[in-house]
């Protein structure tokens, strides 16, 4: 409901009238009158006045209010996730679309000199190649390693990355693209914890334990592309970089970083699968 609110003007004419309507017409009585009762109708004038600006100001001060915490909450409020996209996992087959697959994941003396050239002069970041994925023939070749990457400040952490080697046709080469993983390696130089393996190349009895590791987690295929760590402890850990593909939905294959277990007997566990996702 509009609330009216009398102006001073207003008020005052208002007073003259009823004053006038009081005394029935003029003369030196009402002129009397007039003069007495014009105070009186000039204060309640002013109290009506006071009263309304009173109203208009805890009205605005309720809406002032009500705006600042309405803003309060909008800061308060968590910023909107990531887009679904930015949050799917490393896909080969989109990584590495029109690569050719290699033999092996160990790293050609050729590749590693490509690799060591493109990194002359990059600063930032240290990079460990542990495995050979892939090349790619253009107008020169592009290489794809999984290397160990770390940023060059104190205390970073070392995680995984995709990282594109370009060599061009006269022989040099640059870093064409990194996709860093933000998997932490765990690898450290303290006894017990993850060592990097000797070689990454995957043998037929680390096949058949990633199988047996496998196969009981219904609907995935799980192919391991290299050996990345060990870690000796009553038995031994297995780290490998493998294609993990659902066999029992329309979900695309994905990269992840699978941990198995062996025991002294040959027995052998599956510990983790962390999917490896595009790092912001």
């Amino acid at each position: 409901m509009m609330k009216r609110t009398i102006t001073p003007l207003a008020a005052g004419c208002l007073a003259l009238s009823l004053v006038l309507t009081a005394c029935g017409g003029s003369g030196t009585n009402t002129q009397q009158q007039e003069t007495a009762e014009a105070p009186q109708a000039a204060e309640a004038a002013t109290e009506v006045t006071t009263e309304a600006a009173a109203e208009t100001a805890a009205v605005e001060e309720t809406v002032a209010a009500e705006t600042a915490a309405a803003e309060e909450t909008v800061a308060a409020e968590p910023a909107a996730p990531a887009a679904a996209e930015d949050a799917k996992p490393i896909d080969p087959e989109v990584l590495l679309g029109g690569w050719q697959d290699v033999d092996s994941p160990v790293i050609p003396a050729e590749v590693q000199a490509a690799f060591d050239k493109a990194m002359e002069g990059f600063t930032g970041s240290s990079y460990i190649p542990v495995a050979y994925l892939g090349r790619q023939v253009v107008s020169g070749t592009n290489y794809m390693l999984f290397c160990r990457q770390k940023m060059v400040v104190p205390d970073a952490v070392e995680t995984y990355a995709f990282v594109t080697v370009y060599k061009n046709l006269q022989g040099n080469a640059t870093i064409t693209d990194v996709i860093n993983t933000g998997a932490e390696t765990g690898i450290s130089d303290l006894s017990g914890g993850w060592q990097p393996a000797e070689s990454p190349e995957v043998t037929d009895a680390m096949e058949d334990m990633v199988d047996k590791a496998i196969d009981p987690v219904l609907g995935l295929d799980c192919d391991p592309e290299a050996l990345l760590a060990t870690q000796v402890v009553s038995g031994t850990n297995y780290c490998f970089l493998c294609e993990v593909e659902p066999v029992t939905s329309d979900d695309v294959e994905y990269y992840a970083l699978v941990s198995i277990y062996e025991d002294l007997q040959g027995n052998v566990s599956l510990l983790d699968i962390r999917e490896l996702r595009a790092a912001e």
